[in-house]
């Protein structure tokens, strides 16, 4: 959103104004580096109870985003690839360390199994809280409306994956090994932990 999201959800969340909110952009690792926060936060005795997470509207920024002054011309000309998306980087990662489209396409078949099976038996329900929210709908002749939908599970899964489903997919550079079925998804969604310190559970 380019504001202090985290300040935002705090508020919105019906925490008094004293609360602070600490906004934390490392892009994909963003929510995971908020509760590395806190959790040294906790340690270092700076507090006791946080609420950590992450969230991203991917449908907002994905072709939307603002590329006023989006690059320096001196990194542009000296270090590029810092300016990769996620897939150039993907590739980059799976050439170093020789890591093969079969590899990929069966980790990530057997990624979607153990999901699947995992929120078959229930084992997400303690996990996630069931949330009312407004979702965009494209309809092909009143064109994108919005409608109230209830999220109660996780809806990237799909049932049935395997290797060989994905293993034809094509990938999405000429001659690269990053396809659908081995890479993350592109979605809307947020999640948050509460972290505390052991005394203060106890």
């Amino acid at each position: 959103t380019g504001w202090n999201i985290a300040r935002q959800v705090a508020l919105r969340a019906g925490l008094p104004v004293t609360t602070s909110g600490l906004t934390v952009n490392r892009f994909c690792s963003s929510g995971l580096q908020t509760i590395a926060l806190a959790a040294q936060r906790i340690a270092a005795g700076e507090g006791e109870v946080y609420v950590a997470g992450g969230v991203e509207s991917i449908s907002c920024v994905q072709n939307e985003m603002n590329r006023h002054m989006f690059t320096d011309s001196w990194l542009t000309q000296h270090k590029p690839e810092i300016y990769w998306p996620m897939l150039q980087t993907a590739e980059q990662v799976a050439k170093r360390y020789r890591i093969d489209r079969e590899r990929m396409d069966r980790y990530g078949a057997e990624s979607q199994q153990k999901a699947c099976a995992a929120q078959e038996a229930g084992r997400f329900k303690d996990e996630i809280a069931p949330i009312a929210v407004t979702a965009g709908v494209a309809d092909a002749v009143m064109g994108l409306r919005s409608k109230e939908v209830t999220v109660a599970a996780d809806e990237g899964l799909r049932a049935g994956t395997t290797y060989e489903s994905v293993s034809g997919i094509k990938p999405a550079l000429p001659a690269g090994t990053i396809a659908a079925g081995n890479a993350s998804q592109f979605s809307d969604g947020a999640g948050a932990c509460v972290v505390v310190g052991e005394r203060y559970a106890e």
